[in-house]
């Protein structure tokens, strides 16, 4: 990910109306974006998504779901399947411990090709609507 292109995004979202300026927000609105986008096309639609769709701050949980709703439809990601129900994560029991881990399924794969992208720092920004 381009450190200008988040740049623009975190501008983008400070110059919405009733924005907090203080850097504690702008660290926030910096975490929110980096968690919903692995690459710099989805920065992209992020920023768009904050430019053309937003007038005033929505709000942390709101930013989030926004942001989060359009790189998903942009990316296109699979339907999830009858044991996540299109949720990003199910509950699984391991060595006696309840945790959240990604579904199998093909929805599963593509998120969990995406999790690993952004952290090693690979992500592309490409398609991603096939895991390998």
């Amino acid at each position: 990910m381009k450190k200008p292109a988040l740049e623009r995004a975190i501008a983008a979202a400070l110059s919405l109306r009733f924005a907090p300026a203080d850097a504690d927000v702008r660290r926030t609105i910096g975490g929110i974006i980096v968690e919903t986008c692995t690459g710099d096309k989805q920065l992209e639609i992020a920023t768009r998504v904050i430019s053309r769709e937003m007038s005033e701050w929505p709000g942390p949980a709101e930013f989030r779901r926004m942001i989060g709703a359009a790189v998903k439809a942009a990316f296109q990601l699979p339907a999830g399947c009858p044991r996540c129900l299109g949720v990003d994560f199910v509950i699984v029991e391991k060595d006696g411990s309840s945790m959240g881990q990604r579904c199998s399924c093909k929805r599963g794969q593509v998120l969990a090709l995406m999790d690993a992208k952004r952290r090693t720092g690979t992500a592309s920004g490409k398609d991603c609507s096939t895991a390998s």
